[in-house]
């Protein structure tokens, strides 16, 4: 993205991707990548051979759903939920 953006906008570049900006980006993707963690672990891929055909096939298995379940609904439904409700309540007071 950065070198089309170096090509598309040469003289603006500078003043758009400064370092501020680039690590509230980063710091945003990694949370995203984060919040999904739960989700993204509750399954794994596994092998399993079939003694017929003595050939082995990919899976995917579910490992532990309840106890992942239970964290992905209390960190996403419940705590993300208050969590932006209090930031857009604390934004709305600042700019009355």
């Amino acid at each position: 993205m950065t070198r089309c953006a170096c090509v598309a906008m040469p003289l603006r570049f500078k003043s758009v991707f400064t370092k501020a900006r680039t690590v509230k980006v980063v710091v945003l993707l990694f949370l995203i990548v984060a919040l999904h963690a739960p989700v993204m672990s509750m399954y794994r891929a596994t092998r399993r051979t079939n003694s017929l055909t003595n050939a082995t096939s990919v899976y995917l298995t579910r490992q532990n759903a309840v106890l992942i379940n239970r964290f992905n609904n209390g960190l996403n439904r419940t705590f993300l939920l208050w969590f932006t409700l209090i930031i857009m309540r604390v934004r709305h007071e600042s700019q009355a």
